[in-house]
């Protein structure tokens, strides 16, 4: 072959590599940005993962590992490369597309149900709007869907703690499971959204919440929030500068099932509960549980049962010159059929107090009735191994925690009895360990440590607890 046959050759192989390096897919990304923030996602990545970005620092991703839609009583992604457990896969038509200030995913399989689904994020300024849609043939039956943030530990934020609603602050560290919305609650709910937090920031998510799932490792946060869709097609995520919440140690919750107690939490940790069935009263001259938990049989011991009681929720602000401190839920019950008395229990929490009160709570209509505060009862979560009674005069007493251990503590001499002042429950003796403490007058106790509860009798006040 002679050389000008050779540079023919080569001049044409040349025009082929042009017009195929031209043709081939690159991986610049689509953009969206303005000065505050940039938002963009790969094209040729088989996951549309969404890379938020602030003063040129990558501080989220929006996972598609993460966005669940529920959908005629299944929940699954709603795109996954194979499709398994997903409404579209790798084999379906996927867009991509960048219209103004708005950058759109689209899925789409004409045999399939739903047959389209469209992701929208805007961006106008620091807020992000994340709005979904689709072609459902029974749109009717969408419950709920989600979005997941990641944020990975070796980045410079690292947004660890996640501030609910009512200003709870959860800290996101090794924490794995999901934080349920719906329950009733004090603090009482002082604005409509969420927030992530790092040292620097702060991205608050608003949208119709019912519940968060929450999952920490050796290399992420994952935070994912569940929308309800009749209520929740846009979820708003707003990143700015950090604010500075004011902080509950304790979150108070029910609901508004009759047979539910209250439930006490620390760091988003149940550490105790009170039962409608160890609130006891004499009422009418007779000593009676206030409500039978249990649905199957009846208890002769119990003033209500599931079937005739009705449940009262009131929780009001504790304010201080014209300033919230605070907050009480009362949780009563009553006889459907007969309103004239209310038993129950009133629960006291505080701003920036690391205590609650806890004290018996009831109410009469009719005089010719009686009733009056025997006893209430509190079961812990935690493991502990010790129990420390001080007493008025300062004396104490320390009894090893036996699961099989039941005993009443009374200790009387001519007729008086001496108070307990304080009660703790620790793991280890002098352990700097967080502990439960007990305070309050009380006159006597019962340990029922196979159940895990203690059963406070003849209290001359409200009962503090401490953690």
């Amino acid at each position: 072959m002679n050389k000008n046959k050779i540079r023919e050759v080569s001049f044409v192989l040349f025009l082929i590599l042009v017009i195929l390096f031209a043709l081939s897919p690159r991986n610049t990304p689509y953009v969206i940005k303005n000065r505050d923030m940039v938002i963009e996602v790969d094209k040729i990545t088989k996951e549309p993962y969404i890379n938020v970005y602030v003063n040129n620092q990558k501080l989220f991703v929006i996972s598609p590992w993460q966005s669940l839609l529920k959908y005629n009583g299944v929940e699954k992604l709603i795109y996954s490369p194979s499709g398994k457990k997903s409404w579209f896969s790798g084999e379906d038509n996927k867009k991509i597309n960048v219209e103004m200030n708005k950058l759109i995913i689209e899925y789409s399989n004409k045999t399939k149900d739903p047959s389209f689904v469209r992701e929208v994020y805007s961006l106008e300024g620091s807020l992000i709007t994340y709005e979904i849609d689709g072609n459902f043939s029974r749109p009717e039956k969408i419950e709920e869907h989600s979005l997941g943030l990641v944020n990975k530990k070796n980045w410079p934020e690292k947004f660890d703690k996640l501030v609910l609603q009512n200003g709870r602050i959860i800290n996101l560290n090794d924490r794995k499971g999901f934080i349920n919305l719906d329950r009733i609650k004090i603090p009482q709910n002082t604005r409509d959204y969420i927030s992530l937090e790092s040292d620097n920031y702060s991205a608050d998510i608003f949208g119709s919440f019912n519940k968060i799932y929450t999952d920490s490792n050796s290399l992420i946060y994952l935070t994912r929030v569940y929308g309800l869709y009749n209520k929740t097609k846009k979820i708003f995520i707003k990143i700015d500068e950090k604010k500075d919440d004011e902080d509950y140690f304790f979150e108070i919750a029910t609901s508004r099932k009759n047979t539910d107690g209250i439930h006490i939490f620390n760091e988003n940790r149940e550490i105790f509960y009170i039962s409608p069935w160890e609130l006891i009263f004499n009422i009418d001259g007779k000593w009676k549980r206030v409500l039978s938990e249990d649905t199957k049989k009846e208890h002769n011991e119990s003033w209500l049962d599931y079937k005739n009681a009705r449940k009262d929720i009131i929780i009001s602000e504790l304010t201080e010159d014209n300033k919230n401190k605070g907050y009480e839920m009362i949780v009563s019950w009553t006889n459907k059929d007969d309103l004239s008395i209310k038993a129950g229990v009133s629960v006291k929490v505080y701003k920036n107090k690391r205590f609650i009160e806890i004290f018996p709570f009831y109410h009469k209509q009719d005089e010719s009735k009686t009733i009056k505060p025997i006893a209430c009862g509190i079961k812990f979560f935690e493991n502990y191994k010790y129990i420390i009674f001080i007493y008025e005069d300062n004396k104490t007493k320390v009894d090893s925690v036996k699961k099989d251990q039941y005993k009443k503590i009374e200790e009387c001499e001519n007729n008086k009895c001496k108070i307990i002042k304080e009660i703790k429950f620790v793991k280890q003796i002098n352990s700097s360990e967080k502990n439960l403490k007990l305070i309050g007058n009380i006159g006597k106790i019962e340990e029922f440590f196979k159940y895990d509860i203690l059963r406070i009798y003849d209290n001359k006040g409200p009962s503090k607890i401490s953690f």
